[in-house]
Formats: structure tokens, sequence, C-alpha cells
């Protein structure tokens, strides 16, 4: 039926199965043989053809191709079936387009590579409705039941692959992690590749490829050419080492939620961003409006601040700017906590989208411009700006 190409790690002859099927099974699997065959052929990249999501995980990609293999190649698990001529003739450029499919998509790199380029394409919003997309995808013929068991049972022959050295780069962590002893987990300066896929309110779903600049078990350091908002979730997928991980250790791929903790003044075509990460399941109501802001828990434990704060109530002037250095817009705030390095500044009327603000303090004959790390609403309806100065210490 077809030539005898090995299903890659799940192949075992020892499963072979020994059982009759009446016309009605063996029709019903000539009909399901076709619409897996009629949406290979209309597929136009690699995961129409596993009739995936583009996150799908590592485990979603091995069980969509056991999926196709059982639907296209019966016979080589066990199972013999006489195909149609009509069919047969469609079998092999199928095959061999799954094959491609799968040897793409299960390899980290070359995943990465290929979603780089299917990004200035256009994509497909993703069915957030995962549990009705799953049984979309289950196989339910009867002879194609059979095969599919056969092959999920199969001894799985893979070869383990040794984990790429990170030793070196792990054996000194980031000076700010180490120096000062503020984050939670120690950070290692660490680039891997990062494939990175978020939600605009209006352009939609958008990727893209970067490296990371440091890495914990809990968050991480990259750089990002699209400009993001404080408290965006985003999906990363990653080889991550082994070490730094807290779960799917056998994976060659590592997958999470992330959360925008930090967003840093943009440098030139890039702006540094700091991550938390979620896990594998988004938070509540991202499926409903992926594009939302997310408040992340307080933190309780000590005191994390490079320089205590003093409450101090004084008079400033606000002005934002673009990243092109136009100013859109200024007004009169009042500080609420000051330190050397910051301040908090109660405001009214900020801007929704601004890159970086100018803090003057007439008293005190003071200026320097200062990037938002945290915005939020009090309880009496004005907005607060945390702020980290950039070009001079506030004058104590």
């Amino acid at each position: 039926m077809l030539s005898q190409t090995a299903v890659e790690g799940f192949t075992d002859p020892t499963t072979a199965v020994d059982q009759e099927y009446s016309a009605e099974e063996i029709s019903a699997y000539y009909l399901e043989l076709e619409q897996v065959l009629d949406r290979i052929e209309r597929a136009v990249n690699h995961y129409q053809v596993l009739d995936l999501d583009r996150l799908a995980t590592t485990g979603e990609i091995k069980l969509a191709y056991l999926r196709a293999v059982a639907l296209l190649n019966p016979s080589q698990l066990g199972i013999n079936v006489d195909v149609p001529d009509s069919l047969l003739a469609r079998i092999d450029p199928s095959f061999d387009r799954v094959s491609r499919a799968y040897s793409t998509l299960v390899n980290f790199a070359r995943r990465l590579e290929y979603d780089t380029s299917l990004s200035g394409r256009g994509t497909s919003p993703l069915t957030f409705d995962k549990q009705q997309r799953r049984n979309s995808k289950e196989v339910t013929s009867p002879l194609a039941m059979a095969a599919l068991r056969a092959a999920q049972t199969a001894k799985q022959k893979t070869a383990v692959k040794k984990e790429p050295n990170f030793d070196a780069a792990l054996s000194s962590a980031a000076k700010n992690g180490a120096s000062d002893n503020r984050r939670r987990c120690e950070r290692f300066r660490l680039s891997v590749p990062v494939h990175v896929t978020g939600y605009d309110r209006k352009g939609g779903r958008w990727h893209e490829a970067t490296r990371t600049v440091d890495v914990s078990r809990t968050g991480a350091q990259l750089n990002l050419r699209k400009r993001i908002k404080k408290g965006t979730v985003l999906y990363l997928t990653m080889p991550l080492p082994v070490r730094l991980r807290t779960r799917d250790f056998q994976d060659p791929t590592y997958v999470s939620y992330a959360l925008v903790r930090r967003v840093d003044t943009p440098k030139g075509h890039v702006t540094g961003i700091g991550l938390e990460f979620l896990g594998p399941h988004p938070p509540d109501g991202y499926l409903e409006r992926p594009w939302d802001v997310f408040q992340s828990e307080q933190w309780s434990g000590g005191e994390r601040r490079r320089a205590p704060r003093e409450e101090k109530s004084e008079p400033v002037l606000v002005e934002y700017f673009t990243e092109s250095m136009e100013c859109i817009k200024q007004e009169a705030a009042v500080t609420e906590n000051v330190s050397r390095g910051g301040l908090r500044v109660a405001v009214k009327a900020a801007p929704s989208e601004f890159a970086i603000i100018r803090i003057n303090s007439l008293s005190r004959n003071f200026t320097s411009f200062a990037a938002v790390c945290d915005r939020y609403s009090g309880d009496d309806g004005h907005e607060r700006l945390c702020l980290r100065l950039l070009e001079t210490e506030w004058p104590l």
C-alpha cells in the first residue's frame, strides 16, 4: 500500500492487530480517510496538515501525527485493509506532507524558523474552544480507532537526545540578580531562542522570534521589536535547560504563558521586557480577551527596592513623550513617595499610550526622564505612576 517508511519512534511489529471488520466499519474508515485526505490537500501550512493550532505543544503534535498515520497507513501498524485505487493514489503525497510537517514542528529549531517564515503571511485566529477542537479531531471509525491504539501502545524507540551544554552559561549569575539579592530566584545570563506569541486588540495574533537575555526558574528577560504594555500575557516556546524548569523535564521544548512585569525604555528598534512565568495555563479571562492587561499578585516578601522610599508629598510637573520624543501632554502631579532612584506620583489624566516621561520639580531645580515601572488607579480614582529615574538621582 505504501513504501515501507518507518513511523518514526512508534513502529513495532509486535503490536499487529488480527481482527475482522464489517463492511459498515470499513466504509466508515474510507469516509474518514477521504475527509483527512481532503484536509491535507487543502492545507497551506504544516499546522493545517496536522490540524493543529500554532500554539500546539510537542505532545499534541505527536498525537496529531499518530492520528494521521493511523488513517493513512494502518497496515504498517498491523491492520490490513484494501483501499480503493481512487484513494490509494492520494495517500502517498499526503503521507509525505504529514511526515514533513511532523519532522518540522516536533523539532524546536526547525519549528522556530518555520514559524518566523509564516509570520509575514498572516495567520487565522486561534480557536479558543479547546474541548470543541479536541472533539473535532477524534478518530471515530472503529478500524481507525484500532490503528490509533496500536500506534499509541507501540514501543517508542526514539533516541535520547543530549541536552545542549548550558553549564558554562549557568555557572555565573546575572549581575543584577546576584549582586543585591532582590530576585525571588537566581537569574542567569543565558541566550536561548524564544518564539513569542501575543495578541493585539485590533491586529489579532502576532508572532516574534527573539532570544533571552537572562533566565531564572520563575521568569526571563528578552528584547522585542513589538511594542507591548506592562501586564500583557504572552505565550513562550523555548528549549529551556532542564535545571531551570519546574515541569516537562523530558520534552525538547518548554512552553509557558508569561506576564509582562516590566517594560524598559525603547532602545532603537527593540524594547527590553521582564517576564514572569505563569505556567501552561493562561489566567482567568485570557481566552475571552487575550489582549487585556492583567494584574499579578502583590509581592508579600521582603523589601526588594534598590533604595528605601520616603513618604513625601510635593508638586511636580509631568511631561509625556512618544518614542520620537514628541511631547504629547503635560500636567501637574503630586509625589507620594520618593527615593534616590525613583518615585510614585499621583496624576489625573495620563495618556493611554506614551513611551517615556519627564519629571520636573521647580522647588528643587530638578528634572529627569523616567521609565514607568507600574501604573494603576488608586481608591480615590486618580492614577498612580511608579517611576524609575533614568538620568539623575532625586535630591533627598
